[in-house]
């Protein structure tokens, strides 16, 4: 437990550093780092005999993805151009690689999941930097999400009788789910209050459920793929806390929704 906690607070310092100091285009291309180590990850949970091919195919896939996600996304050609141009990359790979006929219907499901899960879900952090009062945005959405996963674990070891989706996590209960939302609120009530000052009592309250509610969806998420893969933990990469796409699941759902929220409230 000393472990994970020690871990968990040089995370949310470094996070703050890269939030506060590095210009935004710095930024970005951390995001695509932290991509290609969750997609890297990802693709041991999905593929764990996966050939070379694949895994550079994924790797520089989803990198490039990711960059041109934050870099162009307010291109109205960007999903025109880039769906297609993946679509007929990935089929044309199957085609040459040397697998069985038999198992691309297996594959190529689990290629695209690859690519699109870590790439496309994170890159949102680098979107939110680029709204009015981005960084503000930004923090937000990372303290209330880690917030609500730590009111979700002491409701839920303390409280917790119902569960929640037991065939994915026996751990998650109902219980847990609503200190997470609580938590949620009150860190987003707490970090505009008393350092930010951009958003009304309404957003906060919004935000803190929808966070609240999204974070353990991705969190069940990721844990249906190991159950599925029969594995515990994406990897080692972080103490006391498994792999990175571990620490990150409810923030691959948490980051789109509050964009998606935040762009709606600007009208």
């Amino acid at each position: 437990m000393t472990k994970r906690i020690l871990s968990g607070l040089v995370l949310a310092f470094l996070v703050c550093l890269f939030i506060v100091f590095l210009p935004t285009a710095i930024l970005k291309l951390v995001i695509t780092f932290l991509v290609i180590l969750a997609s890297n990850e990802l693709i041991k949970i999905l593929f764990p005999q996966s050939s070379r091919s694949i895994t550079a195919y994924i790797l520089i896939t989803t990198s490039i993805f990711s960059l041109s996600l934050m870099f162009y996304y307010s291109s109205p050609t960007y999903w025109i151009y880039c769906i297609p141009l993946l679509l007929i990359l990935t089929l044309t790979l199957f085609i040459f690689l040397p697998f069985p006929v038999e198992s691309s219907l297996q594959h190529l499901p689990k290629t695209f999941l690859a690519i699109f899960y870590p790439g496309v879900l994170l890159s949102f952090l680098g979107l939110i930097r680029d709204l009015p009062h981005g960084s503000s945005w930004l923090f937000s959405v990372l303290a209330a999400t880690f917030g609500a996963d730590t009111g979700a674990y002491i409701f839920g070891k303390n409280f917790g009788k119902h569960k929640l989706a037991p065939h994915v996590s026996p751990g998650k209960t109902i219980e847990g789910l609503v200190g997470g939302i609580l938590f949620s609120i009150a860190v987003l009530f707490f970090v505009n209050y008393l350092i930010f000052h951009f958003l009304d009592a309404k957003s906060c309250f919004i935000l803190g459920i929808l966070i609240g509610l999204f974070g353990p969806l991705g969190d069940l998420s990721e844990s249906l793929l190991k159950r599925g893969a029969g594995v515990k933990d994406s990897g080692n990469l972080i103490p006391g806390h498994g792999g990175l796409l571990d620490r990150i699941d409810a923030l691959l759902f948490t980051s789109p929704v509050v964009y998606y929220y935040a762009v709606l409230i600007r009208g």
